[in-house]
């Protein structure tokens, strides 16, 4: 099964640019992220129907099982892009429906057989930064919720409800995870293979964590619940940023030691979608923030980061696209 971490990483750099008024490119990149959407939907649904047994072992397995939540993230994002950019709620609510139903079955059909499987996981080979795709997708349906409650009055307070409950499962949730992937990279072997492009997702979920703090933040005033507890909901997500913001500079430490002294390529690999949507995810939390908090100085990072989210997002496709080549068509 095919991951839909490429949309993810698409919509959120579109939703990126949006906040720079680059309308174009961000109206672009949705009708880029429609088209991948269409192909990966096709492509996993054909390997559903050939493939059922090995496509239902890869959900199950712990190694690869949490590569489906970014079906989650991506409805949800491919949801705020047609919000944001184009103003259509209705199928932004259709998108979010289906990522929160599919976030419902994911999770506890997931965690349920992690409990109940006859051999007991390997820390050393199973635990690694994807299984953090569990938190971002609790907050990108966190996120579009939020979102749509200004869109939809007559279900305001119970979509508040909701989204303030997942924003906090979801920090629960990062702490159960980070501490796994903490002990298996502190106490166990890791080399330059195992050191995948997957760990920047430590930041991308205090990122988008972020994001779903600031948006709860923006409609405190509307809301009776939120109003009552708008200190401690800034609080926290003040908490979430200043965390994916010390993840920085340790995963770009990493990513020398790797790449640089352990000269690992930089040929195309899916997981470097894995880079460009945290990148895209701190840039829109940071923008979200200042806003809120109405600091400008932090609207200056966010502007910048998105720049540098974009020209990752358009290396990461040009090196996908050469990649996908027949041997001996690329131009030289």
């Amino acid at each position: 099964m095919k991951s839909f971490a490429i949309v993810m990483a698409t919509g959120i750099v579109s939703l990126a640019c949006s906040q720079l008024q680059l309308t174009l490119i961000s109206q672009g990149l949705l009708v880029c992220n429609l088209m991948l959407s269409g192909y990966l939907v096709i492509f996993n649904g054909i390997q559903m129907k050939k493939y059922p047994h090995q496509v239902i072992s890869d959900l199950l397995a712990p190694a690869t099982g949490f590569d489906s939540f970014t079906i989650v993230a991506a409805c949800c994002i491919l949801g705020s892009q047609f919000l944001q950019i184009v103003h259509l709620p209705t199928l932004a609510l259709a998108l979010w429906c289906v990522g929160l139903i599919t976030w419902l079955l994911l999770s506890y059909s997931l965690l349920a057989q992690f409990i109940v499987r006859r051999s007991g996981l390997d820390i050393s080979k199973d635990v690694h930064g994807g299984w953090l795709l569990l938190v971002v997708a609790t907050q990108a349906v966190s996120v579009s919720g939020t979102s749509l409650s200004r869109e939809f009055s007559v279900f305001h307070e119970s979509l508040v409800f909701l989204s303030l409950s997942l924003w906090l499962v979801g920090g629960l949730l990062y702490l159960w995870v980070i501490s796994l992937i903490l002990y298996r990279t502190i106490f166990f072997t890791m080399n330059s293979e195992s050191l995948a492009p997957p760990y920047w997702i430590s930041m991308g979920a205090m990122a988008i964590s972020t994001l779903a703090g600031a948006s709860l933040i923006s409609i405190a005033q509307d809301s009776m619940i939120l109003s009552q507890i708008l200190p401690f909901v800034k609080g926290l997500t003040l908490l979430c940023w200043v965390t994916a913001t010390w993840w920085i500079p340790l995963l770009v430490i990493l990513g020398v030691w790797r790449h640089i002294l352990q000269r690992v390529s930089f040929s195309y690999d899916s997981q470097f979608w894995s880079i460009v949507f945290p990148l895209g995810m701190y840039s829109v939390s940071t923008h979200r923030l200042a806003v809120e908090l109405n600091f400008s100085p932090l609207m200056q990072g966010a502007n910048l980061v998105a720049y540098l989210a974009l020209g990752a997002w358009l290396i990461t496709i040009i090196k996908m696209t050469c990649a996908s080549l027949p041997a001996g068509s690329a131009i030289k």
